[in-house]
C-alpha cells in the first residue's frame, strides 16, 4: 500500500540535561501518512539512529566537555497496510489466494 517514514534530530547539552526537545511524538505523522494513502495501520515498524549527526558527535575529546552539544537523529519507518475486504460465506472467492480458486471440500 505504502511506506511510512518520519525522522527528527534532537540536540542536548550538559550530558543531555538540557535539550531542545527530548520527546518525539510521531502520532501526527502516522495519522497523516496512513490516511493519505487510505491505509489503516503500520507494520514492520523500525526505529533507528542514523549518522546524520556525525558532524557534532565525531569529536571524542570535545564530547566529554559538558557545554559541547550532542545530537541524535532518529528515523522511524514501516509499511502502511490495509485489511483485505471480507467476502461472504458461500462466495466462490472464499479461501482464494492470489487469484487461485477457493479450496473445495469433499465428503465421503
Amino acid at each position: 500500500m505504502g511506506t511510512f517514514s518520519s525522522s527528527k534530530s534532537s540536540y542536548g547539552m550538559f550530558y543531555s540535561a538540557l535539550g531542545a526537545s527530548p520527546h518525539y511524538d510521531v502520532s501526527d505523522d502516522v495519522n497523516r501518512q496512513v490516511s493519505s494513502v487510505g491505509g489503516e495501520a503500520i507494520i514492520d515498524a523500525t526505529v533507528s539512529v542514523t549518522t546524520d549527526c556525525n558532524a557534532l558527535n565525531g569529536f571524542p575529546i570535545l564530547n566529554a566537555i559538558p557545554i559541547w552539544p550532542g545530537c541524535v537523529h532518529v528515523l522511524i519507518s514501516g509499511a502502511i497496510v490495509r485489511r483485505k475486504a471480507l467476502t461472504k460465506i458461500g462466495s466462490p472467492d472464499v479461501g482464494a489466494v492470489d487469484g487461485a480458486p477457493a479450496p473445495t471440500s469433499h465428503r465421503e
